[in-house]
């Protein structure tokens, strides 16, 4: 479909080769950025450490008991 091309700026495709790229080219599809920029990593790893944490507490969430999950 390749809607990215014409839908996402040129910062947001790079951002998401970063975060997924290595995921998606298994998938079958094309990186248009395949190299590593520190730059960039450096700026989205706020973002990439808080959905890591929010991860984590969504799986530690499953681990309580019902009356505390629905609190």
């Amino acid at each position: 479909m390749n809607l990215w091309k014409t839908e996402m700026s040129p910062r947001q495709v790079r951002v998401a080769d970063l975060v997924a790229g290595k995921t998606a080219e298994k998938a079958g599809y094309e990186r248009k950025y395949p190299s590593f920029n520190i730059g960039l990593y450096i700026w989205i790893l706020p973002t990439l450490i808080y959905a890591s944490l929010m991860y984590r507490m969504i799986l530690l969430g499953d681990h309580l008991p019902y009356r505390m999950r629905t609190a």
